[in-house]
């Protein structure tokens, strides 16, 4: 996998957007890339996947950053090594704040969910925080700011979910995190209780003004398939709305 950067030319109107040649920016080892803007800085975050001189496979993450979306600067592993087993999948997260410190959050086995910030764009990170509260694995995160520059952790843990009467049912889904400083959290609760939905993954944030807005897919009850919910959060991602359904796909 290669990273490309697409640069737009010009508006012509609100539905055509013209872009310049796309330009190489890392040609391979690149997994799972991720971006993030604050209106000045730009992210781009990697994971690398190496083998160790003993034969086993390690995991670093690397950057580039740009003030101007031109002159970009490479960070070459700024996290990492780390060791690394089983199939390669996305173990990170990425934001930048308006002020431009740059966050990340990152899955380990042993430690549960870290988070690395860095004031000096990127050259150098240090270990500001651990998310938890509950011993249980934890993985996938999605760290989210919100319009006030909170923090919103996404998770995907198991999650214990009550079927029929006096029985609980022990499923993978999305639990979170809530943090004013990205040093103290909130302890993991699920995004969505109380409800019939199951297979609730793959949570995707958005501010507007004072409101928080995610969407989410999950299966409604006795449903094999998949549809896209919303929800939505005037207390900065600490208490989240009933879901709505947004899509209405139906079953073959």
């Amino acid at each position: 996998m290669v990273i490309l950067i697409f640069l737009p030319v010009s508006i012509i109107s609100a539905q055509e957007l013209f872009w310049e040649n796309p330009e190489l920016l890392v040609e391979n080892n690149v997994w799972f890339p991720l971006t993030a803007f604050n209106g000045e800085s730009s992210i781009i975050m990697w994971q690398e996947f190496d083998k160790s001189d003993n034969g086993s496979v390690e995991m670093s993450i690397s950057l580039m950053t740009a003030i101007d979306g031109k002159n970009w600067i490479k960070r070459n592993k700024v996290l990492g090594p780390f060791s690394f087993t089983g199939d390669k999948v996305s173990v990170s997260s990425l934001a930048v704040d308006s002020s431009g410190l740059i966050y990340i959050a990152m899955s380990s086995s042993a430690e549960g969910i870290l988070i690395y910030a860095s004031s000096d764009n990127g050259e150098s990170f240090q270990l500001i925080g651990k998310p938890g509260g509950k011993e249980t694995t934890t993985v996938s995160p999605k760290l989210f700011l919100t319009g006030s520059n909170s923090f919103i952790l996404f998770v995907t843990q198991s999650v214990i979910e009550n079927r029929l009467a006096f029985t609980q049912e022990s499923t993978l889904g999305i639990t979170y995190s809530v943090s004013s400083n990205g040093r103290s959290w909130s302890d993991y609760v699920p995004m969505v209780s109380g409800s019939s939905l199951s297979n609730v993954y793959l949570p995707f944030h958005v501010s507007e003004q004072s409101i928080e807005h995610v969407v989410f897919q999950a299966s409604p009850e006795d449903s094999r398939f998949y549809q896209l919910y919303h929800i939505s959060s005037r207390d900065r991602g600490r208490t989240w709305s009933t879901p709505a359904l947004i899509t209405d796909i139906p079953e073959k």
